[in-house]
């Protein structure tokens, strides 16, 4: 019988963890992209004026900054008034590595600026003013599934030893 040891045991539940949180981040992402394209798909236009703007600078673990364009803005639907900070139907959003990426991406959402958002019936508190999807998601869920083939991968190799 063969004799299993406490690192082969703390190294298979590593990878089954691996495995799992990747996985649930593919799902995620996935879920994400699914929601944003119905969004687009279900939109409807709405008159909204902006409220606010800026750039934020995001620090990220491998050095680098990046920079996240932020809108806030309020809008009418079906007689309930609203405020959304969505750019984006995603949840998940992208970043840019300048900002004057980040800036253009702002362009013509002026403070007090009257423009159109975009409203998803189904979740009119969520209304967005770019009315496309982002490539985001779809990233996010190829990461998480890459995780949780490494995760699988260890998780099998674990028990051939």
């Amino acid at each position: 019988m063969a004799r299993v040891s406490v690192g082969d045991k703390v190294s298979s539940l590593v990878a089954l963890a691996v495995l799992v949180v990747g996985l649930g981040i593919a799902g995620v992402g996935a879920y994400d992209y699914v929601g944003q394209s119905t969004a687009v798909e279900n939109a409807v236009t709405v008159e909204a004026t902006v409220t606010e703007t800026e750039v934020t600078e995001v620090s990220k673990r491998r050095g680098g900054t990046e920079y996240d364009p932020d809108v806030r803005f309020r809008y009418t639907y079906e007689g309930e008034r609203y405020v959304s900070e969505n750019l984006f139907p995603a949840t998940v959003t992208p970043d840019y590595g300048t900002r004057e990426e980040a800036e253009s991406v702002l362009e013509g959402y002026g403070t007090e600026a009257t423009t159109e958002a975009y409203v998803n019936p189904e979740s009119p508190e969520e209304a967005f003013l770019k009315n496309e999807t982002t490539k985001t998601p779809l990233t996010v869920a190829v990461m998480g599934l890459f995780m949780g083939l490494l995760g699988g991968t260890s998780f099998v190799k674990s028990f051939k030893r």
